[in-house]
Order: structure tokens, then C-alpha cells, then sequence
């Protein structure tokens, strides 16, 4: 059972710097499709010294065979990819984004899934990195490592973190907790298409709408107070939150980055994996418009 979270997820360009020696940093960069960028392409160009690149679609990263987009693998693939990538249980661990949090977000929660407590964000990602006049490694990547040559993690999973479409339904039916859309307005009142063909339109039930990209300013989290009036605004009183905090957006993204500002007001929240993406392909579950 996950306990209240304590102390932050993010961390300055500062931090880093000083810590470079004695952790573990990801590359975790995604993008929208429609923004038509390749991620790793960026990270190839530039990236914080000794930053190794986390592929949130990549084998070992993502289920493969699933039909749905980057869903979470087995445990075990993922420690084993993330032991590649020199992760260890008594190594932090710090994920960034070349700009905000896209991607970077789920990286972390997905390390916090599997048990590793001290992962945490660059707030501001590369774009925030260099603005401090820190230096980039411009040189070719580092070579792909093995897990021999890498590190060693031993996954601790916190199912409570997670959730799936049979959770989802049962919460809606027992109308307990609070689940938070992070998608945008449009697509939850079902005014604008699905970027994803043959998805219903709408929202789930009962399901409040905030928009991740409103907890975010020049690629920087907002404050506490602000991420607490975005809540508010958006229909959650954090102070009077009771029951379980699902996650939602269009394929299990977006809806980190709600996680995280949550984490930063003290709240544990659970992200719905396939989210929308499973949600609106089965015709047959309650919507609203």
C-alpha cells in the first residue's frame, strides 16, 4: 500500500550538476506524434554529460506485443533494460526531457511503479540545463552497455500506482475517489476528434478535466500554490480528497505529469496505463459528452 509522499520529485539544474558522479541521468524525451520530432534524434545532437537515452517505446521499456501504445512491460524486462541503462537500487536516478516534462513524467513514475524511490525530474529539462550555462555533451552517444557492464535493479512493484480498465469501470460504479482527465478540453467534452481513429468521444463518468499543460510554465512545474489553485479550478479540492486518485489522459502520458504535481502537493495517484487509448475502443463502456 503506498504510503503519503514525502520530500520532491524535482530537482534544479544545480542539484544535478553536483550529484553527475553519483547517479544514474535519462534522456526520457517524447513528443506527440503530430509534432512529427524524433526524440532520440535530439538526444543524439545534445544532451547532459553521461546521459544515456530511456525509451518509453523501446523493447524492455513498453510492452511490444500490445496493441496499445506504450504500455508497461513485464517487471522483469524493465529491470533488466533499466540495468542497461547503469540503474541500480542504491543509485539515484534523474530523467529529463529536452524541454517540460513530456515523457520524462512517465519515466519517473514508472521507476516509482517498480519500487525506486529516489528517481527524480529536472524541472525544466535540457531547455532549463543549458539556460543555468551548464555544458552539453554534443559527441556521439555512449555506446549501447549490457546488463554485465551496467547496473544491477531489483524491482519492488507498488501496484497501487497502476491502474487498468477493470479498476477504471469499478470506480465509476462505486462512484469513490476522484479521476482526473489530463487531456484537452476539447477531447473531453468530445467537441474535438480523437488523434486515434475509432476511439469514442468523451470522458468517463464522474471525471474532472485538467489539462497537463496547464500545471506546467516555460517548461518549469508551477509552484504548490499554483498547482493547488489549477486543482481547485478544475473542480478537485485537494484538502478534501478522499479515496483512491486515478489518471487519465490519451495513452498514459500526459497524465504523469498530473502525477507528479500531485506527488509535489502530497497526494498518491494512480496512472491508468491504457487510458483512453483501451478505454474509448471498447464500445461498450459508459461515456459522457
Amino acid at each position: 500500500m503506498s504510503s503519503k509522499p514525502t520530500g520532491s520529485a524535482l530537482v534544479t539544474p544545480k542539484w544535478v550538476k553536483s550529484r553527475l558522479q553519483v547517479s544514474t541521468v535519462l534522456d526520457a524525451s517524447w513528443y506527440m506524434p503530430a509534432e512529427k520530432r524524433n526524440p532520440y534524434t535530439d538526444y543524439e545532437q545534445k544532451r547532459i554529460p553521461g546521459a544515456r537515452y530511456f525509451d518509453i517505446d523501446g523493447p524492455g521499456l513498453c510492452d511490444t506485443s500490445s496493441s496499445l501504445p506504450h504500455m508497461l512491460p513485464a517487471p522483469e524486462d524493465f529491470a533488466a533494460k533499466v540495468s542497461e541503462l547503469g540503474v541500480t537500487n542504491d543509485k539515484p536516478v534523474v530523467v529529463y526531457a529536452q524541454s517540460g516534462f513530456v515523457g520524462a513524467a512517465r519515466a519517473w513514475w514508472m521507476f516509482r511503479l517498480h519500487g525506486k524511490r529516489d528517481s527524480y525530474l529536472l524541472d525544466g529539462g535540457l531547455k532549463e540545463w543549458e539556460n543555468q550555462g551548464l555544458p552539453v555533451d554534443t559527441s556521439p552517444p555512449p555506446a549501447k552497455v549490457t546488463a554485465a557492464s551496467g547496473g544491477t535493479f531489483i524491482p519492488q512493484m507498488d501496484k497501487d500506482l497502476v491502474r487498468n480498465m477493470q479498476d477504471m469501470l469499478r470506480q465509476i460504479e462505486g462512484r469513490k475517489g476522484v479521476i482526473i482527465d489530463a487531456r484537452s478540453k476539447g477531447r473531453f467534452d468530445g467537441t474535438s476528434p480523437e488523434p486515434r481513429p475509432g476511439l469514442l468521444s468523451g470522458h468517463m463518468p464522474s471525471a474532472f478535466n485538467l489539462p497537463s499543460s496547464v500545471l506546467v510554465e516555460s517548461g518549469r512545474m508551477k509552484s504548490r500554490a499554483d498547482l493547488q489553485e489549477a486543482f481547485q479550478k478544475a473542480g478537485v479540492d485537494i484538502d478534501a480528497i478522499t479515496g483512491p486518485v486515478s489518471l487519465t489522459c490519451g495513452s498514459g502520458v500526459t497524465a504523469a505529469v498530473l502525477c507528479v504535481a500531485l506527488h509535489e502537493l502530497g497526494i498518491t495517484s494512480a496512472v491508468y496505463d491504457g487510458s483512453w487509448s483501451e478505454y474509448g475502443a471498447t464500445k461498450t463502456n459508459p461515456v459522457t459528452a
